[in-house]
């Protein structure tokens, strides 16, 4: 957690993304940081969970995704997309940067 403070506060970003298994589950605790840092609030921050073993209960993965976005994030599972998951990371990442220039 502390060395991502330290990227962001020594360059710029256009985008975060964050698996949900950053430092030990800290990813939260690192959507806070950033949302509380006026320099960095307007950075669009996206958690993707990558590996389909990781967070196996749907609940609990409808539970994520649901915090995230009430904290001004998006959540995508990419551990579902099944023809080219990088290909389709990008695009759901496109869409979502485009939803929040449209508002």
């Amino acid at each position: 957690m502390l060395r991502a403070e330290q990227f962001l506060r020594e360059d710029t970003f256009d985008l975060i993304i964050c698996t949900i298994v950053f430092d030990e589950s800290k990813m939260f605790d690192l959507l806070r940081l950033v949302k509380s840092q006026t320099e960095w609030q307007q950075i669009p921050f996206v958690s993707v969970r990558a590996r389909a073993h990781i967070f196996l209960s749907q609940r609990g993965l409808d539970g994520i995704a649901f915090t995230w976005r009430e904290l001004g994030a998006e959540f995508f599972d990419i551990a579902d997309y099944k023809v080219e998951p990088e290909r389709e990371l990008r695009d759901s990442i496109d869409a979502f940067l485009r939803t929040r220039q449209d508002t």
